[in-house]
């Protein structure tokens, strides 16, 4: 029962983001289960009618229900009325069928939607030095395949809320039928659910697999895209197919497994639902205080009931399935608010005067260890003059460059505007001051236009062609 906690938190996310939108789903789902039971009761008097005895027992509550409503609005309980009333619900059970088709996808996906942005922008709000340690394909597995798995995980828990109402309604009719085959229709089901745990607790370690997979398969995705000219100059195609194929089967592998998990469920259920029904039928045909129509309607509610019950589980554990997308991008969305950077107030920072400065500066990046890139460096660029950097690869220079626009923060020393520090809230300032053109060429993929409009979105005709120019 480790899951429950994370998914209480997954649940207070759901609420907090769809709120009225998360009520009108549920309320979706109370009225279709009320229309359920609706049909439930219209179904004994019709049984009446056709020569089934429905009258004293455990159905009469039913029938002189039906009589009462009829009376009140002055209808006779003919056959041509109650046929009626059951196509007007069955027709209006079908109407919400269809609203709810339309409904639930457009709430979910604004779940998702909402998901995707917040962990959008927490990575773009991060601090550079973070960004930089964190895998490109990670952050775009987790902004695509997981995010989507958020929506399957909404709808799940959803669905179990859902058919938790079902269940109580078809209960409540099945108590006033006979509460001991209630009994033991629970029983069976939570027989079976014990049974399932096993398998249960299986899942959750397949979906943990399925979200390590395709990571990987991202990885090496964007690890081949990038360097698809290297391999095709030394002639690596064949390996690179052959690698990619392991990843790819390595995923498809892990979605098979989880398929089988829920099948195997499936199955469980299923058969122990048969074996259950069968002993319940065998019970009731002793029963003297089940009528003929009250048997038939046990009947139809248990074949219902049964399938419900165990459903709850096959939806806890579909729920399960998708867990390790909640956990890696609660996970992430962590991390990242954690390094959010914070801007000051604009113009808080003004164009120096006389010189640029890093003082006793040193650096290092995360997972480096305590080996710094950059030690005790003191540097003075002076305004109006051109200052060139030169050395070795590996050296620090596109460091040194990342400290002196802001991007980077120095472990020790300071970066100074015409010696007064540069705080941490005044380097997003800093940087919307500065021009950096870095040493890989990078352009969005759309026209020239519009990669000049990103950095001067009201700029005219003229301007562009000075820029060009």
């Amino acid at each position: 029962m480790a899951d429950v906690p994370l998914l209480r938190r997954f649940s207070r996310l759901l609420v907090s983001t769809l709120r009225w939108r998360l009520l009108l789903v549920f309320v979706l789902g109370i009225v279709s289960s009320l229309t359920a039971g609706v049909g439930l009761v219209l179904l004994v008097p019709l049984l009446s009618l056709i020569g089934i005895e429905a009258g004293g027992g455990s159905t009469e509550v039913f029938v002189s229900t039906v009589r009462g409503v009829l009376d009140r609005i002055g209808m006779q309980p003919t056959a041509a009325v109650l046929l009626l009333l059951n196509l007007a619900v069955l027709i209006a059970t079908a109407a919400l069928a269809r609203f709810q088709a339309v409904t639930e996808p457009r709430v979910y996906e604004s779940f998702v939607l909402s998901q995707r942005n917040r962990l959008f922008q927490a990575l773009t709000e991060a601090r550079w030095r973070h960004s930089v340690t964190e895998p490109a394909a990670s952050n775009l597995h987790l902004l695509t395949a997981e995010v989507d798995r958020l929506g399957a995980a909404a709808s799940g828990v959803v669905r179990l809320v859902s058919r938790v109402l079902l269940v109580a309604i078809h209960l409540a009719v099945a108590i006033i039928l006979s509460p001991l085959l209630t009994g033991l229709v629970a029983l069976a089901g939570l027989v079976l659910s014990i049974a399932t745990q096993p398998l249960v607790r299986r899942a959750r370690a397949r979906g943990k697999h399925v979200s390590r997979t395709y990571g990987d398969l991202y990885s090496a995705i964007n690890e081949h895209l990038a360097g698809l000219k290297t391999i095709k100059a030394h002639g690596l195609e064949p390996a690179a197919v052959r690698d990619f194929g392991h990843s790819s089967a390595a995923v498809a592998d892990a979605v098979v497994d989880v398929t089988r998990n829920e099948a195997n469920t499936g199955f469980v259920l299923q058969a122990g639902s048969a074996v259950a029904l069968t002993l319940i039928v065998w019970v009731a045909l002793g029963l003297e205080s089940v009528t003929p129509a009250g048997l038939v309607m046990l009947l139809y509610l248990f074949a219902r009931l049964v399938p419900m019950l165990t459903g709850l589980q096959r939806s806890f554990q579909s729920i399960v399935n998708q867990l390790s997308a909640v956990e890696a991008i609660e996970a992430a969305v962590f991390r990242y608010d954690e390094e959010r950077e914070t801007a000051g107030a604009a113009g808080s920072v003004q164009r120096p005067r006389h010189s640029i400065a890093l003082e006793h500066v040193s650096f290092h990046y995360k997972g480096t260890g305590d080996r710094p890139v950059l030690r005790d460096i003191d540097l003075v660029v002076p305004v109006g003059r051109t200052t060139a950097i030169v050395g070795p690869s590996g050296g620090g220079k596109s460091t040194l460059a990342d400290l002196l626009i802001g991007l980077l923060t120095p472990d020790e020393g300071a970066l100074t505007l015409d010696g007064v520090d540069l705080s941490d809230a005044d380097r997003p300032e800093w940087r919307r001051r500065v021009s950096y053109v870095s040493q890989d060429v990078f352009l969005f993929h759309d026209s020239v236009r519009r990669n000049l409009l990103v950095a001067r979105p009201d700029a005219d005709d003229a301007r562009l062609h000075d820029a060009l120019a």
